[in-house]
């Protein structure tokens, strides 16, 4: 169960956000005694026990397994992927993500964020372990970082502590007179330092005093303290979130941030990007540790401090290592662990953290050269606030932790601090009563841990091939086919969450899939050309040139086409049949697409739409100057022309804003600014309301179409493909893959087969043309491949449109977008437009003189809300 001080501990800036990554590479493993505790040590027969942790720390672990199995005879440990654990249990509470860990693997390396707190029912108690290990040193360890979450258990072993710590800009310290922070300063020297480092010019914050990255924790806690020092004093019973002296601090905190001694997120998703370029420019005078790496490159002089001295808990475990109850080896569990505490581990990607991470044991710190990594400074910082006394409110945690929500309401939405802080105590108190509904619940069913998986057999080639999370059930029954075919290869599948670049996966995988072509030069992929011309099997002839064009880089084909799929024109059949009109063809064109959406609003306008935007709802405009021959941007020997006003763009976009005032629900255009696409439009598809529409062949409910809802193509352009027609999934081998055979042997059986993803047809022509997969496919869908096919012979429209939405070259398409907004909610066309082309030549202007996109973009326009070069909105009084 969670208390009100954990939920603040794991949900504060105070904790930093879980890369789920060791943080230090060393290439020795320390020398350690193994303990030989209990009488399973003694055991004759070789037992095996799992280690549980994601597959991106495979090539982490796997070495520490081999290192410790090698000096082992009664036990051996083999590690496990917990990506299918994550995945399954996406969106559950995080104790349902816990308990499938705790079922998954022996011991583990748990993905979730935070600690693992009082989880008796899924971990092992590891006191009884550590007290009976006569080798494990528990004065190794930091201060506080084997602090039991009571008195009686702790449910895991730290590997490293979060430390915060504060960095500043010492030259806005000097030029304001401001002395350096001392390791025992106070929340009011603290105070009075961010408001002497607030500047403000003509009404916009030209410096802010600092950023408090947590929805305002940290500065409410120290107003807290400051209004009402008693506050640690008082117990749990005593809480009230709409106490006096918490109306005093809302009252004061929007003055705050307006002037901008403190930056708050409005959105409490801010561009971490933009927040270092706004530290990068000298803005702001304070801010946590990690949001601009240290040390960092910048034109001033950074000083690192602790933070105020202030009843909070300012160090936690990062992340752990813990051991299943459902384990039936627990002495066997705790010799693998106590052995993997003592080991520097590499890092595996890259985190922001607004915390310092130290390793748990000072052993670790000096062999993994921490503190001359870090500095004298930083050191000292760090040491400061490791020596302060562990003795944290819970009840200033509790109370923070609920005035969250008012303070956004308060100083965003401007909502009455007496209502805002009525709904929150009512919230509270609901929370209050659903713990102690909480402590009588049944407890858990017994955890069973999973059975290890039987050793290889010798003379089998293991594999690892990584794949989204969408189809890795349906390929582990493929590898589970193919091993019965090929008994010498085995295969792993491994599901990635997120988002994995190819070095990513080059590096955890030997094999895996691509959702389109590598945004990278290919280096890290093999190249497949040798390996196809010499497979019989394979013939090239099979899959479409164009298709294989799209991998192919310098001359190197980094990826075989796997699965095609397909933008199309999807329309609603009942609503065409309502209206009289015939089924889009082939032979569509940008007229008929028109004509027909707005007679299809004539005839159904009281049930639906004639047309509507699907996705990025901003892109529409581009296929509409597409088929209109109408090029907004002309791009020459990387030379980027905007062509906004011309005469044919002009006419287009006009044409397209009709037609959305005209036919469709939209009133205004999202996805093109920091906010979220509209919601409604997905919800009118299901309810059959709109009955044309741009969709893809993936993105639809495949079992509606022919049916309900038909497909047609886009209109071609003399018989050629628009851009972006064409989407295909890959299958790439990893440059430096010690299996390159195996890995061709097993991704050419999977092109021999259908693909598993939902609407896609397989690029080898003869499987797609195959009686056994069109019979699985709707006719529609069927005729769009067909017609599609055959435009593939030639080369598709040439149009650099699609450059204002590539992250490829510094054009950032807000202006252009919101011009075509404005318009469609009744502005002057012709003048929104050539006021987008000013500013966006503006802001090419300024980054080709080498100032950051974020600080250009508000530059030329101080009301930029844009995704691209996100940054700090300026607030007014």
């Amino acid at each position: 169960m969670y208390t009100p001080l954990r939920v603040f501990l794991l949900l504060t800036m105070l904790v930093s956000i879980s890369s789920c990554a060791p943080f230090f590479a060393e290439d020795e493993l320390l020398e350690v005694q193994l303990p030989t505790i209990g009488p399973q040590a003694a055991t004759s027969v070789s037992t095996t026990i799992t280690f549980g942790a994601l597959q991106e720390h495979r090539a982490v672990y796997e070495p520490l397994i081999e290192a410790f199995n090698a000096q082992q005879l009664e036990m051996q440990v083999r590690f496990v992927a917990l990506d299918d654990v994550r995945r399954t249990t996406e969106g559950q509470e995080r104790r349902e993500q816990l308990r499938a860990i705790a079922e998954a693997a022996d011991t583990a390396y748990p993905f979730t964020n935070g600690a693992v707190a009082d989880e008796a029912a899924l971990f092992q108690d590891l006191l009884p372990l550590i007290n009976a290990d006569q080798g494990f040193d528990q004065n190794d360890y930091l201060p506080g970082a084997l602090q039991s979450t009571s008195d009686q258990a702790l449910y895991a072993l730290p590997r490293t502590i979060s430390v915060p710590v504060l960095s500043y800009n010492k030259t806005l310290w000097d030029e304001r007179g401001l002395p350096p922070p001392s390791p025992d300063w106070a929340w009011n020297q603290m105070r009075v330092a961010a408001l002497r480092l607030t500047e403000r010019s003509y009404g916009q914050i030209t410096t802010y005093g600092m950023i408090d990255q947590g929805d305002g924790l940290l500065f409410m806690s120290g107003e807290l303290l400051r209004n009402d020092s008693s506050i640690t004093q008082r117990s749990a019973a005593d809480i009230r979130i709409d106490a006096p002296w918490n109306r005093t601090v809302l009252s004061e905190m929007p003055a705050l941030v307006s002037d901008g001694t403190v930056y708050i997120d409005r959105n409490r998703a801010s561009n971490l990007n933009s927040l270092s370029q706004v530290i990068r420019s000298g803005k702001v005078g304070m801010w946590p540790t990690g949001l601009l790496p240290l040390p960092a490159d910048v034109p001033f002089e950074i000083g690192t401090a602790a933070y105020p001295v202030m009843p909070l808990p300012f160090f936690s475990s990062r992340d752990q290592y813990v051991i299943s109850r459902g384990t039936a080896y627990p002495e066997l569990a705790w010799r693998w662990l106590a052995f993997l505490s003592k080991q520097v581990t590499a890092p595996t990607e890259a985190a922001l953290d607004f915390t310092l991470t130290v390793p748990a044991r000072r052993s670790v710190a000096v062999q993994s050269g921490y503190w001359d990594a870090i500095g004298p400074e930083v050191a000292a910082a760090v040491e400061a606030t490791l020596a302060r006394p562990a003795a944290p409110s819970s009840t200033l945690a509790t109370t923070v932790w609920w005035l969250r929500e008012p303070l956004h309401q308060v100083v965003f939405e401007g909502e009455a601090i007496a209502d805002a802080l009525a709904q929150a105590q009512t919230a509270y108190e609901t929370w209050q009563n659903d713990q102690q509904t909480a402590q009588g619940v049944t407890p858990d069913a017994p955890l069973i841990v999973a059975t290890a998986a039987p050793d290889t057999s010798p003379g089998v080639t293991q594999i690892v091939f990584a794949t989204e999370q969408f189809n890795s059930d349906a390929l582990r029954q493929q590898a589970e086919l193919f091993q019965r075919q090929r008994p010498d290869i085995s295969v792993e599948i491994t599901a990635q969450g997120g988002q994995f670049s190819v070095v990513d996966l080059a590096a955890t995988a030997d094999c895996f899939g691509l959702a389109g072509p590598p945004a990278t030069s290919g280096a890290e992929l093999l190249d497949l050309q040798p390996l196809l011309d010499g497979d019989a099997r394979q013939p090239a002839a099979d899959i479409p040139p164009a298709l294989l064009a799209l991998y192919r880089q310098q001359g190197r084909l980094v990826a075989l086409p796997h699965a095609v799929s397909f933008r199309v024109m999807a329309y609603n059949r009942e609503l065409f049949d309502a209206a009289g009109l015939n089924y889009p063809t082939e032979n569509w064109t940008l007229d008929t697409l028109v004509g027909s959406a707005r007679q299809l609003q004539q005839e159904i306008g009281g049930q639906g739409y004639g047309f509507a935007l699907h996705g990025g709802v901003s892109n529409g405009v581009l296929t509409f100057l597409d088929l209109a021959d109408a090029q907004a941007v002309a791009m020459r020997d990387q030379q980027i022309t905007l062509q906004f006003t011309q005469p044919e763009v002009l006419a287009a976009i006009q044409r397209y804003v009709e037609l959305l005032q005209t036919s469709s629900p939209h009133q205004q255009l999202s996805g093109y600014a920091n906010s979220p696409n509209e919601s409604t439009i997905v919800q009118q598809l299901q309810n059959g309301e709109i009955a044309l529409w741009f969709d893809t062949t993936a993105g639809l409910p495949i079992q509606q179409v022919g049916q309900q809802i038909g497909l047609a193509p886009l209109p071609l352009k003399n018989n050629a493909l628009l851009p972006r027609t064409i989407g295909a999934n890959g299958l790439a081998i990893a440059a430096d893959t010690p299996h390159p055979q195996a890995c061709w042997d097993w991704i050419t059986f999977l092109n021999e087969r259908p693909p598993s993803v939902p609407g896609a047809f397989p690029a080898r022509q003869s499987l797609s043309e195959s009686q056994e997969f069109q019979a699985t496919v709707a006719p529609d869908a069927v005729a769009v491949y067909n017609t599609y096919l055959m435009a593939l012979d030639q080369p598709p429209v040439q149009s650099d449109n699609w450059e204002l939405q590539s992250f490829e070259t510094p054009l950032d398409p807000f202006w252009f977008f919101r011009a075509v907004d404005r318009a469609l909610q009744g502005g002057d066309l012709e003048r929104e437009l050539a006021e987008a082309q000013r500013l966006t030549e503006q802001f090419l202007d300024c980054t080709r003189g080498g100032t950051p996109g974020p600080d250009c973009a508000v530059q030329v326009d101080p009301k930029y809300q844009g995704w691209k070069n996100a940054t700090l909105p300026a607030f007014s009084r």
